[in-house]
């Protein structure tokens, strides 16, 4: 099994799906950066920083190495009514142009 396959069968389980942001990014995102900021969070895995963006009025984005993480941050968002750019891709090759972020949270 690749590493791209053992991400994939990680975040098909919920156990690795958690719910709730970390403290410590919450407030390292609220005191670095505005309203409306373009914030990726490259490995965003089941979703809960890239709702927490998208619920606090930053431009959400996400990229994950697993379908299954994106396709869980996907419906965490559509659960909330909540709009983020989702993408699937490796950490050492994000699909974006050079300077498009404000900031990019990279957690765990």
């Amino acid at each position: 099994m690749n590493t791209q396959e053992k991400w994939h069968e990680m975040h098909s389980q919920k156990r690795h799906q958690p719910r709730y942001p970390s403290s410590d990014l919450v407030a390292f995102v609220l005191k670095n950066f505005k309203t409306n900021d373009q914030i990726l969070d490259l490995g965003c895995g089941g979703g809960r920083h890239v709702k927490f963006l998208a619920e606090n009025d930053f431009i959400a984005y996400g990229v994950d190495y697993s379908k299954n993480g994106i396709k869980a941050t996907r419906e965490l968002l559509d659960l909330h009514k909540l709009k983020a750019e989702l993408k699937i891709a490796s950490v050492d090759d994000i699909p974006y142009e050079d300077e498009k972020f404000d900031g990019v949270i990279c957690y765990g």
